[in-house]
């Protein structure tokens, strides 16, 4: 019999969504039904690498790297995301990562600007895609920045170190991008100009497939776990399957997949949670999981299915 852990971003940020949505939502049945407890406080790569039996030593970027279909064995992945900041009177404020909405022949223009910059650090400059841009070394790079959710809309004179090589590289980026041709004409679309990068999420790549702890299957989307599918040669779908053949499922769909937090619980029943009940009652799974970063964990037995009278997610909500 087997098990899935479905790890979420954030519940909290569901709980006004699924207090709104209708008794026919799986989540809610579960959220409502299921026994809650708290762990500590955790990002949804290192739950990811956690169930999966994988070392805390695997960083963001190598993971994103090998699943947008770069070369990554040996070497080491910085992300270089295009990004907006926003400054006031006295502060500067990034409000915007992963900029997707740059086409190809603008990209381009911006890679033959700003490359010249990092190689003069002997650091390559790597566009897979428009939102996720790498730098790549054959050496371990020191220092770089936070991860952009963390940072967004907080003063980065409060995040930013004073004095590193990477201040220095950001300050030159901004002079380029803040002169440069395609920001102009972003601005005179009406567009967010491309400001900024942000250095982050740095770390080596395996230089072989990882060996994962025990027998599991990934489901979700995203370059999170599609990389980690990549890195460990564990099998990954989209959607739960009728009859899953390993003994784990692990999923994970990042919020940002969705517009709001009710489209995201609705894909997330659709896609997910109204099979994973039905395959409770039937037997074939014996418990779903549901963790979020913020250590918020709820376990759903088959037993607990019968549990009417539970309304743990109205609890859930009053303690925050």
């Amino acid at each position: 019999m087997s098990e899935i852990h479905l790890v979420v971003d954030s519940l909290a940020a569901l709980w006004p969504a699924a207090r709104a949505a209708d008794g026919g939502s799986a989540f809610v049945r579960m959220a409502n039904r299921a026994n809650h407890s708290r762990d500590n406080r955790r990002s949804a790569r290192q739950l990811l690498l956690d169930l999966i039996g994988i070392e805390d030593t695997l960083a963001t970027a190598p993971i994103t790297a090998a699943a947008d279909g770069l070369s990554t064995a040996g070497k080491y992945w910085l992300r270089c995301d295009p990004v907006f900041l926003q400054a006031d009177a006295s502060r500067v404020y990034l409000l915007q990562d992963g900029l997707e909405d740059i086409a190809a022949e603008p990209l381009q223009d911006l890679v033959d600007t700003l490359a010249p910059l990092f190689a003069a650090e002997g650091l390559d400059l790597v566009t897979p895609t428009a939102g996720r841009w790498y730098l790549s070394a054959d050496r371990p790079l020191e220092g770089a920045f936070p991860p952009p959710p963390a940072v967004l809309g907080r003063d980065l004179a409060d995040v930013l170190p004073r004095r590193s090589r990477w201040k220095k590289l950001l300050n030159e980026c901004q002079m380029e991008l803040h002169r440069h041709a395609v920001n102009a004409a972003r601005r005179a679309n009406g567009r967010i100009p491309v400001n900024s990068v942000w250095f982050w999420g740095g770390g080596t790549a395996p230089g072989r497939q990882l060996q994962p702890a025990g027998n599991a299957s990934l489901l979700g989307r995203g370059p999170l776990i599609a990389g980690l599918a990549r890195l460990t040669g564990l099998p990954m779908q989209d959607t739960l399957p009728a009859t899953p053949a390993a003994a784990r499922v692990i999923a994970y769909y990042p919020f940002e997949l969705e517009p709001s937090a009710a489209d995201y619980l609705n894909m997330l029943d659709n896609t997910l949670l109204n099979r994973a009940w039905k395959m409770l009652a039937a037997g074939r799974f014996r418990t779903v999981h549901i963790c979020d970063c913020d250590g918020l964990q709820l376990r759903l037995k088959r037993i607990d299915r019968f549990a009417f009278w539970r309304r743990r997610l109205a609890a859930a909500e009053d303690r925050l």
